[in-house]
């Protein structure tokens, strides 16, 4: 399991830095260099981008707050002050974290049906702060 509240913590520290505008260039020079196809819906206000090679899941990486969760095996990196999280999993519930830091670093309240703190995968952690 792997406990992301420093993680989220360090991620806060480089909010001010970040964003759409400067992110969401830097995640879309990754996506090409890497031939990644990058999925991102900015008019649902989605505050992740997702990135995929050959329909495979390879990149979960924050538009707003500068957070990438990164299957371990795939070799990518992004640059400061990008977070990187290496996972060996997008899907698996190997991620857990104390509902009151995912609350700041999210800047929003989630509900106990949301998700499970002690033990969700990126996919839900992306799908429930989407």
């Amino acid at each position: 399991m792997i406990d992301i509240g420093k993680i989220l913590e360090n991620a806060e520290q480089g909010r001010d830095g970040w964003g759409s505008s400067v992110g969401l260039p830097v995640l879309e020079r990754v996506a090409r260099e890497n031939e990644l196809v990058l999925e991102w819906d900015e008019g649902a206000g989605e505050d992740w981008v997702l990135m995929r090679k050959a329909g495979e899941l390879q990149v979960v990486a924050g538009v707003e707050l500068p957070l990438a969760f990164l299957l371990d095996s795939n070799g990518i990196n992004l640059p400061p002050p990008v977070v990187l999280v290496r996972v060996s999993s997008m899907t698996r519930p190997i991620l857990c974290c104390t509902r009151s830091v995912l609350e700041v670093a999210f800047r929003r309240q989630f509900k106990a049906i949301d998700f499970y703190p002690a033990g969700f995968s990126v996919l839900d952690l992306a799908m429930a702060t989407i």
